[in-house]
């Protein structure tokens, strides 16, 4: 399991993850008035107060962990080896799952492994919603992406990735973050929970030809 040195220097190195990640394991360690509602109407607010010290460690470690899941950069290295566990080919699947230096012989997921995918599914759940629901969402994040690409072209700086509102295709982006991104990460839960085959893979790929006809239309 990752060190509580390691989470450290990966909570200082990524931003997009680390600005969700103060405040669960600050909370024992805040003023009531600083707390968010509603827990700054709870007096007892420290719902870790009677747990031994090595289990309020532990449980940060864990939250960190997990938070530090939703770095999207991970997802490729965490679904080979967490299909590794699955197939339980791989000697050293479990250390890729967790960091660690070495592992003994891989076997199925660990409970921090699966939190850590159900975390990463629930981050980019969207594509597996009904296109309804999904649309609005698509439609937020490209407005984005093209304000951000409009200030950078105002400044003179090169366009970050999909944020060209003149060149990008939102169609096409959608089935690229679909294919390379969402789907693996559902594929490979899915192995672990069966029963997601029929719901959410389903409809994930059912958006995913959804944008596809449409980019070719």
């Amino acid at each position: 399991m990752r060190s509580l040195r390691w989470a450290g220097e990966q909570l200082s190195q990524r931003a997009r993850s680390n600005h969700h990640q103060p405040r669960p394991h600050d909370l024992k360690l805040a003023a009531p008035s600083q707390l968010p509602s509603p827990l700054r109407r709870s007096p007892g607010c420290d719902f870790l107060a009677a747990a031994a010290p090595e289990v309020q460690a532990l449980f940060r470690s864990y939250m960190e962990t997990i938070i530090l899941a939703t770095d999207v950069t991970t997802h490729i290295p965490f679904i080979k080896a967490f299909n590794a566990t699955l197939d339980s080919t791989a000697p050293d699947a479990e250390a890729a799952v967790n960091g660690d230096a070495a592992s003994p012989a891989p076997g199925p997921p660990t409970p921090l492994a699966i939190a850590e995918i159900i975390i990463k599914a629930a981050d980019v759940s969207n594509p597996a919603r009904p296109l309804a629901v999904y649309q609005p969402w698509i439609d937020g994040v490209m407005f984005e992406f093209f304000a951000q690409g409009d200030r950078e072209r105002e400044q003179g700086l090169p366009l970050s990735m999909n944020c060209d509102r003149h060149t990008v295709d939102v169609n096409k982006c959608q089935v690229g973050f679909i294919s390379f991104i969402v789907a693996p990460v559902y594929a490979a839960l899915a192995r672990y929970v069966p029963e997601l085959q029929a719901s959410l893979v389903t409809q994930l790929e059912a958006n995913k030809q959804h944008f596809a006809s449409a980019g070719t239309s």
